[in-house]
């Protein structure tokens, strides 16, 4: 018994000793940590004048150096904090060559960290800061293997520098990347590039063949309308609803008889992407497909119809008419809130 005694006292005396050593080993790290976001802060606060006129203007200054690792830590928070102050191209031009000059040896080396989040972090740095000249490092990682993470950034990396070597990469990842994801990338790329893309759009990945109609409706590249018009025309589904969407965009179709199919459609999506397109035209041969439409059992698909046929020279006159001819109380009352508008 007393022996247990004094083994559980040893323990307890133990634990306690080691949990004043963790306290004191997180206060003095405290401490520390304080101490090196002061001498940043100061640094920053001494180097940004010149930092700024520097980017304003392209005067140089011996003390855009940094001469130690707080000193780089406080410039690269600087350019971080003036990526959103300046616009201009030139000044972007300007912090893209101090960045080369003075932090690429560091990127390179943080690209090839152990830690994911310190690559991830850097690759960010390299997006923000418009570094290509690393470009062969990322490629070269790629080949050794990355995280899922990893791949958004690197891809729109090399797609913004116009790197061809992104459009295997992306194939080859491309369920790893969201549509939303893969529109971005598209977004950077320059014209030859995506039209070598769209030349193999029946072979692409679901997702890829979304993210590209998405792009062609948010980018309005109208040379690109016949593809959507086969698609809307011969796809079903969620490809289809997209290549509406994006019809919806350009606000233009030569196929008007695309219109006259999915009006009847049995998807509420596709009715009202349908209903969009016809306010953009505004043509007198799609009205009966309106009035169609704003009886539509759908309630977002009435509003859409009554918003287009709101958008005609002759909204005033075309929904009075609807309104009192039809029997639909809710299509009814639709025209009337629209009317209500005009008046």
């Amino acid at each position: 018994m007393k022996n247990e005694m004094i083994f559980l006292m040893s323990l307890t005396i133990l634990l306690v000793t080691l949990l004043f050593l963790l306290l004191g080993y997180l206060i003095i790290r405290k401490v520390l940590i304080g101490q090196k976001e002061r001498r940043i802060a100061e640094i920053m606060k001494n180097k940004q004048q010149v930092l700024f006129i520097y980017l304003q203007n392209g005067k140089w200054s011996k003390k855009l150096i940094p001469a130690t690792t707080l000193e780089r830590m406080a410039l690269e928070k600087l350019l971080i904090n003036f990526l959103d102050l300046f616009k201009g191209e030139e000044v972007k031009a300007r912090m893209t060559e101090y960045i080369t000059s003075y932090f690429l040896s560091y990127y390179k080396k943080q690209l090839f960290h152990r830690n994911g989040s310190i690559r991830l972090n850097t690759l960010y740095r390299i997006l923000d800061f418009r570094i290509s000249q690393l470009n062969d490092d990322i490629v070269f990682l790629v080949e050794k293997g990355i995280e899922d993470r990893e791949i958004f950034l690197i891809c729109n990396i090399l797609a913004h520098s116009q790197d061809p070597r992104v459009l295997p990469i992306i194939l080859h990842y491309v369920r790893s990347l969201t549509v939303y994801e893969l529109r971005a990338i598209l977004q950077e790329l320059e014209i030859c590039y995506f039209q070598e893309i769209v030349s193999h759009y029946n072979e692409l990945e679901e997702r890829y063949r979304f993210a590209v109609l998405e792009t062609i409706g948010f980018e309005k590249r109208l040379d690109y309308l016949p593809l959507l018009e086969q698609v809307a025309r011969g796809q079903e589904g969620e490809e289809r609803i997209r290549a509406l969407k994006a019809i919806s965009f350009l606000g233009y179709i030569s196929d008007v008889s695309i219109l006259h199919e999915t009006a009847l459609s049995s998807r509420w999506e596709e009715r009202l992407m349908t209903a969009k397109i016809i306010g953009s035209l505004c043509t007198e041969r799609e009205i009966p497909l309106l009035y169609r439409l704003i009886e539509d059992r759908v309630w977002r698909v009435r509003y859409e119809a009554g918003h287009s046929l709101y958008k005609y020279k002759q909204a005033k006159q075309l929904l009075r008419e609807f309104a009192e001819k039809t029997e639909d109380r809710y299509a009814k009352d639709m025209a009337l809130e629209w009317l209500e508008r005009i008046s």
